[in-house]
């Protein structure tokens, strides 16, 4: 059983200080993810020592854009030195701030390097073949469903159906964050600093509070379940068309 607790304002509450305690060790087959806000926890008190000695503590910090660009410079060692900060450049541009996106580019830039005439490869053929495989990015789903371009959302479906049909669970990941980060932020007192604190990059922010500002509360639990049977029908653990209801489900949203 995993059980997933967010922490988005405040000091940790005793509910989940007291998740570390002696007896934590007793149970077998649970584990418990906490994702905070926090940006330094002091292991001072007695709870995080118990924290620290019962479990893994993970810091995530944002990259800023110059040190995003030192990480692509490193990754990208195998392009060719006279052409490598454009090739850099380009791919910063076309996906600020999504790391899984770049990364994701540069293993298919390594591909189209393994051939005997790397060498005979020039900045054109990089451009090309990023420009190309962009159009088929699913991370594209997430701003065009936030900034109501419902054409735009079934262009990108289309294009990945046919492209890559294997690109489901990934589809309903970006779904399931839109929903979630949308749902918990319309509770909050200032939905601003919960996005800001729980990894929605500064540039989308006023996307998601535009997003949220035409959802109801009935919107965003009916969207909580839709991806759920979302989720079964790619299982085929329901007998409902994938596609068909992902589409379905984006034009609803748009229609708001």
């Amino acid at each position: 059983m995993i059980i997933e607790l967010r922490h988005s304002n405040g000091k940790v509450p005793e509910a989940i200080s007291e998740i570390f305690n002696d007896e934590l060790n007793n149970y077998e087959n649970i584990s418990i993810i906490i994702y905070s806000h926090l940006d330094k926890v002091s292991l001072v008190s007695k709870w995080a020592k118990q924290m620290e000695s019962n479990s893994l503590v993970v810091e995530c910090k944002k990259l800023k854009s110059f040190e995003e660009q030192i990480w692509l410079k490193k990754n990208l060692s195998f392009i060719p030195e006279n052409y490598r900060n454009e090739v850099v450049k380009l791919l910063s541009e076309m996906n600020s701030g999504n790391l899984v996106a770049q990364q994701n580019e540069i293993e298919l830039l390594k591909l189209l390097y393994l051939d005997s005439d790397k060498d005979k490869k020039d900045l054109s053929d990089i451009t090309n073949h990023m420009i190309n495989s962009a159009e088929f990015s699913p991370f594209e789903l997430e701003d065009a469903i936030l900034q109501g371009k419902t054409r735009k959302a079934l262009k990108i479906i289309k294009s990945l159906r046919k492209a890559d049909s294997y690109s489901g669970p990934l589809l309903i990941w970006i779904m399931a964050k839109i929903t979630n980060h949308a749902s918990i932020a319309s509770k909050h007192k200032n939905p601003q600093t919960y996005l800001k604190n729980n990894g929605v990059w500064q540039s989308k922010i006023n996307d998601y509070l535009s997003f949220i500002k035409n959802q109801t509360k009935e919107d965003l639990n009916l969207m909580q379940k839709k991806i759920y049977e979302l989720e079964l029908s790619l299982k085929g653990l329901i007998r409902k068309d994938f596609w068909i209801e992902l589409e379905s489900l984006i034009c609803k949203l748009g229609s708001n």
